[in-house]
């Protein structure tokens, strides 16, 4: 799959969640936020089975076990509850995962989520950050050098 046509959910209209590149990215901001690839693929699963209860089983098969890992009930906890702070501090101001005592984890049906391509969130992102916010960006891509290179052809 290409990454301009890389899945991304829009959780709430308050965070992307980009599963392929284990982000979560603030609508308001813009700030990226990288997730455990472990962390990614549970939530990937919730938000696939948004409104129906997840099983610890499936979890652990999805975050680990379908990738040649054994892990114990604690670290599926433990990835739960990062998982829930990482998408806080993305900018989610509610906790959408849900707990059921001794089975499992859902994502209650009422929470928004929309699919969309990857390259319909770069329009929305640009203005929201500006001219300055792109530029930030570019930097960051590209190392200093390449760019001074560039400006000098100019």
């Amino acid at each position: 799959m290409d990454n301009k046509d890389a899945i991304v959910y829009c959780i709430n209209n308050q965070i992307h969640f980009v599963p392929q590149q284990n982000k979560l990215i603030s609508c308001k901001t813009g700030k990226e936020h990288v997730t455990y690839i472990t962390a990614s693929r549970c939530l990937h699963l919730l938000i696939c089975q948004s409104g129906e209860m997840v099983s610890h089983h499936s979890l652990y098969a999805a975050g680990w076990e379908n990738h040649g890992k054994i892990v114990t009930p604690n670290t599926l906890y433990q990835t739960i509850s990062k998982l829930r702070k990482q998408l806080q501090d993305a900018g989610l101001t509610e906790n959408i995962i849900q707990t059921h005592p001794r089975r499992g984890w859902s994502i209650s049906g009422k929470v928004s989520i929309e699919e969309k391509a990857i390259g319909a969130i770069a329009d929305t992102l640009l203005p929201q950050q500006g001219l300055k916010g792109f530029c930030r960006k570019i930097f960051s891509v590209y190392p200093k050098k390449m760019l001074t290179s560039i400006a000098r052809f100019r």
